[in-house]
């Protein structure tokens, strides 16, 4: 069976650069058993997955952005995890919103349901005025950056310090994913989905959540309209254009 979307997930640090370091625990190991786990959820669930690295490798932002933007995702993700004294989980999204911010909208509602506190969804701006964050300025597809936990923080540290406790992260951040896609999620993963790349999207409705920003914007401007019908009959792939080109400003001028 062909898979629908694609996703990619970045594993924050690895190798030479541990990360945030403090109660006997590294960044860099515990990003990399979310990022495991998180994987086999979403191909479970027919989603075509590119992870960073799969071992304690280093991993330098550039070239990952770069296989990021070569691997042409619908969504994209980094792992990391936080460290200075604070509580609880926080996620960055592009600065004007769009799937970027759905996407950490629904990712963070799933980590509250799991127990563990927010502190937000934010942006971050440099002196341009753009994204601060390499990850969110220069990756093509809608992108956050997830902060699971404080690692010196002796409430958080509990919640990441074990396999299991890793894994419900991955779970959370895995449901907040597939819901964005337009993918319900299973418990036993993707058996019976009709999941494929031919699918031809007819009404704005059967638009997955992650298109639907940008559906929005050309139909407000006039600039898509449907047949006699009302049918807009949009291809996957087209979609996936769409957004791509929505990401880069292209329709903002």
């Amino acid at each position: 069976m062909k898979t629908m979307s694609k996703v990619f997930v970045g594993i924050g640090h690895g190798g030479s650069d541990p990360g945030a370091c403090a109660n006997g625990l590294r960044e860099s190991d515990i990003v990399l058993d979310m990022g495991l786990e998180l994987t086999r959820i979403l191909r479970a669930h027919n989603v075509t997955v590119e992870i960073s690295r799969t071992k304690d490798i280093s991993d330098d932002l550039t070239p990952k952005i770069n296989r990021c933007n070569k691997f042409d995702p619908d969504l994209a993700v980094d792992l990391h995890i936080n460290a200075g004294g604070g509580v609880g989980f926080e996620a960055f999204h592009y600065h004007k919103g769009g799937t970027s911010k759905v996407l950490a909208q629904n990712i963070e509602a799933e980590v509250k349901k799991m127990g563990q506190h927010s502190r937000g969804l934010k942006t971050r701006l440099n002196a341009d005025g753009q994204d601060y964050f390499g990850w969110i300025r220069m990756v093509n597809a809608p992108s956050v950056i997830l902060e699971a936990a404080f690692i010196d923080n002796v409430d958080d540290v509990q919640k990441i310090r074990t396999i299991e406790g890793r894994k419900k992260f991955a779970l959370a951040y895995a449901k907040g994913i597939l819901n964005t896609l337009g993918i319900k999620y299973r418990e036993n993963g993707s058996e019976g989905q009709e999941n494929d790349m031919g699918a031809i999207y007819e009404k704005y409705e059967d638009i997955p959540e992650f298109g639907k920003p940008i559906i929005k914007k050309l139909m407000d401007k006039g600039a898509l309209k449907g047949d006699s019908s009302g049918k807009i009959n949009i291809p996957h792939e087209i979609l996936r254009l769409y957004v791509v080109h929505d990401r880069l400003g292209v329709y903002d001028k």
